[in-house]
């Protein structure tokens, strides 16, 4: 009987601490998702940098790529260790996609930026994904959050998105390492650089 009562004990002793932990873990993950909307709320503007390696179809790429957003929108530049390969710039009219024989405007640059790079990119997604939150505009099949309570895993639109390592920039909390894959597709991402500026400052 007491080998029964100390189990139980033990178990609910288990069961709280879990509990206590997985509270921590959302109370951190809304931190970071409420951080960042008043990042954008008050018109700050962020950019990141870093490499780009990619495998598809049996071909490997190693590019370098830049990401600037102001508010809503963004531009981001694709290079090889040549020259620009793309660039995407979005605005109330839709996103300006331009490169070798394209320039366009679309609501969807997913399907140019698979022709312009030769592999898919999803590009709508890695708005939000970039800064380790979910695209609130996709439906959420997947979601972990690490130890810190942050974003571990995200699946949407059948991308699968790993954040091997974060990263604390000017009090942000922004992703170092991650992976994204789909089917054949397979992209793994550096961040090496992050700059955060007030509403009044231009990056």
């Amino acid at each position: 009987m007491t080998a029964i009562i100390l189990c139980g004990l033990l178990g609910a002793l288990e069961a709280c601490v879990a509990h206590k932990v997985a509270t921590t873990e959302t109370s951190s993950w809304q931190a970071h998702r409420e951080q960042m909307a008043r990042l954008v709320k008050s018109g700050g503007a962020w950019s990141a940098q870093g490499k780009l390696r990619v495998s598809h179809g049996g071909k490997n790429w190693l590019l370098k790529f830049k990401w600037v957003q102001k508010k809503n929108f963004y531009e981001v530049d694709i290079y090889s260790a040549f020259d620009k390969l793309a660039s995407f710039k979005s605005s109330a009219q839709g996103v300006h996609v331009s490169g070798q024989r394209v320039n366009l405007v679309t609501a969807t640059p997913e399907e140019a930026a698979n022709r312009l790079l030769g592999f898919p990119a999803p590009v709508t997604l890695m708005q939000h994904w970039i800064l380790g939150l979910t695209s609130p505009r996709f439906a959420v099949e997947q979601f972990e959050l690490n130890a810190r309570g942050l974003a571990h895993i995200i699946t949407q639109q059948g991308w699968r998105i790993d954040y091997a390592s974060y990263q604390r920039i000017d009090n942000y909390a922004v992703p170092e390492e991650f992976s994204i894959e789909h089917g054949q597709t397979k992209l793994k991402a550096w961040v090496n650089e992050w700059k955060f500026s007030p509403a009044s400052t231009q990056i």
